[in-house]
């Protein structure tokens, strides 16, 4: 569980910049881990969230995420891990929709 709030003064810029909001977000995972020999594995994730979203002026509504992933543990230093997800939003009061991927690569030199 998540809560965020922010409060901005009022300027004029082009991006998003509500004067106050809040958000509440639960999310919920599971993971499911596959040993390929001693120091290797792939972590599978699922992974859901809902939102309930305030932005003063526009009122609230709610927003979901799903997301799917793996991570290749490859050894102890160093793994890859991709995934891809479907999210909606709410900004001004109204919903948006977007799908997303991601990738990254994680080296521990220590």
């Amino acid at each position: 569980m998540r809560g965020a709030t922010s409060r901005n003064e009022a300027v004029e810029v082009d991006y998003f910049n509500p004067l106050l909001d809040r958000n509440l977000e639960l999310e919920l995972a599971g993971r499911y881990r596959l040993p390929l020999d001693g120091r290797r594995s792939l972590l599978q994730s699922l992974t859901m969230s809902g939102n309930h979203y305030w932005q003063q002026g526009y009122g609230s509504d709610q927003g979901w995420q799903f997301s799917y992933r793996h991570d290749w543990i490859l050894s102890p230093a160093l793994s890859l891990g991709y995934g891809l997800g479907r999210r909606q939003a709410i900004y001004d009061g109204n919903p948006e929709f977007g799908n997303f991927i991601f990738a990254n690569l994680q080296w521990s030199f220590m």
